[in-house]
């Protein structure tokens, strides 16, 4: 099961990055940003591919 370890975000809040510990042990980063729909006039969070790419091997490392 992956889980949320940290998350870091802009000083606009617009982007953030969660620092996830995937099933085998790594860690992983997962790149979010806000978008704006017009219609709703509402702001929805979204993952953004490709994001960041590789695994680290311990949490210091994955936040650097």
């Amino acid at each position: 099961m992956r889980k949320t370890l940290e998350r870091i975000s802009s000083e606009n809040k617009q982007k953030s990055i969660d620092i996830v510990k995937s099933p085998n042990g790594g860690f992983e980063l997962v790149h979010y940003i806000k978008k704006y729909d017009l219609e709703e006039d509402k702001y929805y969070e979204i993952r953004e591919f490709p994001g960041p790419t590789g695994t680290y091997g311990d949490l210091n490392s994955a936040i650097a």
